[in-house]
């Protein structure tokens, strides 16, 4: 009866009975909920750098295990697994405790590179390290996550921690992964997308604020349907949704203007739906957050808009303040915290973090809650609670992080998160402070804070945060090329070259790709300092005779007398200087492609070590002058 079902709605909403059929009525909902359902499974996802189990929302409250410890998740909680990557995680529902399921993570059974959702973050799959056929990964942006170092694409994986490597890649056409000897050609799944040009503000549970978006393109395969197809645009400001034909473009993509987005007032959710023409049936969709007329973020915490929404929540902002020329703008004197961007959406609250200037540090728990900590403070951090749970963020993308003793030189992504993991530290060691050097700059280098096993047992005393002139010279860091790649290709953008060196004996060079020249040439540093090697010397020269080649370059070097310098191209010349090699006869021959030439020089100094011990030819030659 109507009764029936309205008590039954009334309780299952948490309503008291208030009569006895009420009352036999919710004994029957609790034990038919509890006995009735199975608990689904929780899942993987990838976000902020640091791996999640998570339980599906419209779960049971359920039992997780990692390792030694344990921890109860409610239904839409998650909790961090930190580096090391166990290969699984056990769980049970907790009101069936001892039953106990396995979540395979890094297993053979689970393959031993995970492939998430750029923007969900959800687990997508896995490919298996074998140089098998019929491999799938999904088109778009993606993270590609293992516990051994890969590269994909040309592109070397990030460390995040002990054994956790991690790389994002936006694949269109095909996916090359390199897994220690083991080469993997993955297909890439054209499944039917959208892709809105702008850029990416910040995010929230809902998606993306995107300033100054321009044209929605559409991507995958679209059956045959590119010529009959229409978007659909709605927005709160917009009053109603307008439709605009699918156009392709000179580059062959199909796209549609989003011209018809206001340019001002509320700010909402924008959505986009393809349709057939004259169809109401919608086949894609998208959604973004839109503030009309939002251009960018500036560098100096400045939201750039000509005008600012009426549903701007200013009671809810935090550390965001309305300027003097009528921009919102971060506060500038609250460094170590998050700031906080509200709007009053349909009866809700919809809110961003931004890290503003400085740095903003905080304590993550496992139910994801966040505790501002200031500079200076000791933390005990444990490998097994608080490896990853440390949180950095810092606005100033240039400014590296100095772990014990490891200078980290592009610690932080492109919203000022750092994405590494805290497990490393968890060892006691002679260089227990964690800190932060504005612009890499060591002479402005101030302490964030302290790791130790026991803080009552770490040292009082602060090393110093200067390094010396000797050391500052010593260093060495020569851009070889840099070079635009043709658009639609994996690689689209910028490719760099960088050859990094101490003038000790050691010297690297490292290539990096990106949208930017400096995102390049950051990436390219970077992978060469970990690439540097040991180079055999003979005072200030080589030891013999040695010649190299890569592809079409060869370099051919010999020995010289102290005082003769280096005469050779430059690409070879660099890598000599890095190295501490000042006086050497030789020359280049064949392609003198500057990074080809590059590597030519690494393979015959590379030589060394095969024939040194070896040869005494070689050893005679290197005694003549």
């Amino acid at each position: 009866t109507g009764y029936h079902a309205a008590a039954f709605l009334r309780l299952r909403t948490g309503a008291t009975p208030t009569t006895e059929f009420e009352h036999l009525l919710l004994k029957a909902i609790s034990s038919s909920g509890q006995q009735g359902r199975a608990a689904p499974p929780p899942f993987l996802t990838f976000g902020n750098a640091e791996l999640h189990i998570a339980n599906p929302a419209r779960g049971l409250p359920i039992t997780v295990e990692i390792g030694p410890h344990g921890m109860q998740l409610e239904p839409g909680e998650s909790h961090i697994i930190p580096p090391p990557w166990p290969s699984s995680a056990r769980w049970c529902p907790s009101a069936q405790v001892g039953q106990w399921k396995s979540l395979p993570i890094f297993s053979d059974q689970r393959g031993s590179l995970l492939v998430f959702d750029g923007d969900s973050g959800r687990h997508k799959g896995q490919v298996t390290v074998a140089p098998s056929n019929g491999q799938h990964v999904p088109a778009g942006s993606i993270a590609i996550l293992s516990t051994q170092q890969f590269e994909a694409n040309g592109e070397s994986a990030y460390p995040l921690g002990d054994r956790a490597y991690a790389l994002f890649l936006d694949v269109s056409a095909s996916l090359l992964l390199r897994h220690g000897d083991i080469t993997i050609m993955a297909d890439v799944d054209a499944r039917p997308r959208l892709e809105v040009d702008g850029t990416k503000i910040a995010r929230n549970a809902d998606g993306w604020l995107l300033a100054a978006p321009t044209i929605v393109r559409l991507r995958g395969d679209l059956g045959g349907l590119g010529d009959r197809l229409e978007t659909k645009v709605e927005h709160p400001a917009m009053g109603e949704s307008r439709r605009t034909p699918v156009l392709r473009m000179p580059d062959g993509d199909l796209a549609a203007p989003l011209d018809q987005l206001p340019q001002d007032g509320h700010f909402g959710m924008a959505r986009i739906s393809v349709h057939a023409k004259n169809q109401n049936r919608a086949l894609y969709r998208y959604r973004f957050w839109y503030w009309p007329s939002l251009r960018e973020l500036c560098d100096d915490g400045v939201f750039d808009a000509k005008l600012i929404p009426p549903n701007v929540a200013h009671a809810s902002l935090e550390h965001i303040h309305l300027g003097s020329d009528g921009r919102l703008h971060m506060s500038g004197d609250a460094p170590y915290l998050r700031a906080r961007l509200a709007f009053a959406v349909d009866e809700s609250i919809i809110s961003f973090s931004f890290p503003p200037p400085g740095v903003s540090m905080f304590v993550r728990t496992s139910a994801g809650e966040e505790t501002a900590i200031a500079i200076g403070s000791r933390l005990e951090i444990t490998q097994d609670r608080l490896a990853s749970h440390v949180v950095i963020r810092c606005s100033d993308q240039s400014a590296a992080i100095d772990c014990k003793g490891e200078i980290i030189s592009d610690p932080f992504d492109k919203f000022g998160l750092w994405h590494r993991s805290f497990a490393a530290l968890s060892t006691p060691g002679p260089n227990d402070l964690v800190r932060l050097l504005p612009r890499g700059n060591e002479e402005e280098a101030h302490e964030l804070f302290r790791v130790g096993p026991n803080p009552e047992q770490l040292q009082t005393t602060t090393p110093t945060s200067r390094s010396s002139d000797s050391d500052r010279q010593s260093r060495f860091e020569k851009l070889i090329a840099i070079k635009a790649t043709p658009a639609g290709t994996p690689t689209s953008g910028f490719t760099a070259m960088v050859v990094t060196g101490d003038r000790d004996g050691r010297v690297g060079y490292g290539t990096g790709t990106g949208n930017a020249p400096a995102v390049a040439i950051r990436k390219a540093t970077q992978r060469s300092r970990l690439a540097m090697v040991t180079v055999t010397r003979h005072r200030n020269t080589i030891p013999h005779h040695v010649e190299g080649n890569f592809r079409d370059a060869y370099v051919v070097l010999e020995p010289a007398a102290p005082g003769t310098g280096i005469a050779i191209a430059h690409p070879v010349r660099a890598v000599l200087d890095g190295a501490g090699i000042s006086d050497v006869r030789g020359e280049a021959r064949g392609s003198q492609s500057a990074m080809d030439l590059t590597r030519a020089a690494f393979a015959a100094l590379g030589m060394f070590e095969n024939h040194h011990e070896s040869s005494a030819e070689h050893r005679t030659r290197g005694k003549l002058w």
